[in-house]
């Protein structure tokens, strides 16, 4: 299985690809695929037509999407050894981990906690576009102008408007 955690651009997208090149290459359609995101839906900062065609895309591919989900903790694998004269791991075990996560009902009141751990043979990182606290607002507390989502307001060019 592979976890990719962010459901942003980057990970619905890095998401949608490992389905389609890991089945391909494998001949079938057993290759499970998680996106876990901290936030309430993925794609939250694109426009409602992206995210609605981003959510239908997941799903058609068969994406297990975790949504109010957050990566607690990454634990190594513990999984069975193979022996041959001496204790040796298999080459795949090295690059498998545990993923630790807590998912909430509800972020305010942390009602309906709860927390549980899935196997990754792979897990991918994506996540950290924006500020995990109000300490730390980057953007946030800059002067640059933004549009309503938050995005800096830039020319064609990517210069940022005055």
């Amino acid at each position: 299985s592979v976890v990719v955690v962010g459901g942003g651009y980057s990970g619905v997208e890095l998401a949608l690809n490992l389905v389609d090149r890991l089945n391909a290459s494998s001949g079938r359609k057993d290759v499970e695929v998680t996106l876990v995101h901290r936030g309430k839906q993925v794609l939250q900062y694109a426009t409602e037509h992206n995210r609605n065609s981003g959510l239908e895309r997941l799903k058609a591919a068969g994406v297990n999407i975790m949504t109010s989900t957050s990566v607690e903790e990454i634990l190594p694998w513990e999984g069975e050894a193979t022996t041959s004269g001496s204790l040796t791991l298999d080459a795949l075990n090295k690059q498998k981990c545990i993923v630790k996560l807590s998912s909430s009902t509800d972020k305010d009141t942390n009602e309906g906690d709860s927390t549980f751990s899935i196997p990754a043979t792979l897990l991918l990182w994506t996540a950290g576009a924006t500020p995990t606290s109000d300490r730390n607002t980057g953007i946030r507390n800059s002067i640059l102008p933004r549009d309503v989502m938050g995005r800096i307001l830039t020319s064609p060019t990517l210069n940022v408007k005055e």
